[in-house]
């Protein structure tokens, strides 16, 4: 990647306005026993039966909760139903599961190999379907794959709880940020780069990260969704606001070191970013 900077002028090159700036991330915490974040229209309600569809965010835990399977985020019909139509991301026995219902209460439950994300340590996850194929990613790496059958995804109208089953049951002890979903695979090249630590609005995919971004929720002193604005922001519940302080995976984020030294140039200086400096340009 070749970005230019003519000292007075904005900068020109792939994504070079977006990389000179320095942006803050905050992070969610939930205690397991009655917090939990209300989105009225999941980001995943418009996604079909066979449809492709991506899951990534950053999470730590040192132990998920004390009861069976709790749920890191759920897609219910209502802000009060558990099942009818549903899909889950949850926890059980150390490992992560996706599990979810049709209209006719026909269940499918897919068991990954995931483990080990229960040690009080940032951990990245994605989880992917593309086809008929749904890969569970840890930390940059496939941890599982699974053919599937007959999985759905619920109503257009379905709620996105995150830390709780829909009807006040499997509450979900756990740090979250930087939760996206998209309608779309990603590739095992976009997820490394997610995995590696860079922001979702801030990381360079195969792809525009922004196409079929579905929803994008930093926790950054708010529930809200990046992506899609005001009409889908979350409600906390039984919660502090989010965390904006640095104890989240990431806290402030800069791909390119140009604020520091931004005064330093005169109007009319011509720089070249080689990658790991700028180099005056004659």
């Amino acid at each position: 990647m070749t970005i230019e900077y003519l000292a007075g002028n904005r900068l020109t090159g792939s994504n070079a306005e977006r990389l000179a700036l320095t942006s803050t991330y905050g992070w969610q915490d939930f205690d397991g026993s009655a917090d939990y974040v209300s989105i009225p229209a999941s980001p995943l309600s418009g996604i079909g039966g066979s449809d492709d569809f991506s899951i990534a965010f950053w999470i730590k835990s040192d132990n998920f909760a004390g009861g069976s399977q709790p749920v890191i985020l759920g897609c219910h019909h209502s802000d009060t139903e558990s099942y009818t139509t549903y899909f889950e991301l949850y926890e059980i026995s150390g490992a992560l599961v996706i599990r979810s219902t049709n209209s006719s209460s026909a269940s499918v439950v897919t068991t990954s190999s995931l483990t080990g994300i229960e040690d009080d340590a940032w951990h990245h996850i994605a989880v992917i379907r593309s086809g008929s194929t749904l890969t569970f990613y840890k930390d940059g790496s496939s941890s599982s794959t699974h053919t599937l059958s007959g999985h759905t995804l619920p109503a257009p109208e379905t709620y996105l709880h995150i830390g709780r089953r829909g009807d006040n049951a499997q509450y979900c002890d756990m740090q979250l940020q930087d939760l996206g979903f998209w309608s779309r695979a990603l590739s095992s090249a976009d997820v490394s780069v997610l995995a590696g630590g860079v922001p979702i609005d801030r990381a360079v995919l195969a792809t525009a990260y922004t196409t079929d971004l579905e929803g994008y929720y930093k926790f950054n002193g708010n529930y809200n969704d990046s992506k899609s604005g005001s009409s889908n922001h979350g409600t906390g519940v039984s919660t502090a606001d989010p965390n904006t302080t640095s104890g989240g995976k990431f806290h402030s984020f800069s791909d390119i070191p140009i604020q520091s030294i931004f005064s330093e140039w005169d109007t009319g200086d011509h720089y070249i970013w080689s990658g790991s400096a700028w180099n005056e340009m004659s």
